[in-house]
């Protein structure tokens, strides 16, 4: 099966996910080294369109650590994008 865009969204590789002192939320991932990758949100399943929480990266190991800084309590859902 072709993907439609080039982009991958791929399995969970969570391996984490803390708040940090000033309330930001603190996603640990499983990446692979060299590899770039996007994480994207959503503040309601509802919507249509996801919003990207940074720019893409580059992974520089098995894991990286990624800052959303909503201090707000408000429940996000997140996603992997490679």
């Amino acid at each position: 099966m072709a993907l439609a865009h080039p982009e991958q969204v791929i399995g969970v590789h969570l391996t984490g996910i803390t708040r940090g002192p000033h309330g930001e939320t603190v996603l640990g991932l499983a990446t692979k080294a060299g590899q770039t990758y996007r994480v994207d949100y959503k503040n309601d399943l509802n919507e249509p369109q996801w919003q990207s929480l940074g720019a893409p990266f580059v992974a520089a190991g098995p894991r990286v650590d990624v800052t959303d800084n909503t201090s707000n309590g408000a429940q996000r859902f997140y996603r992997l994008v490679e």
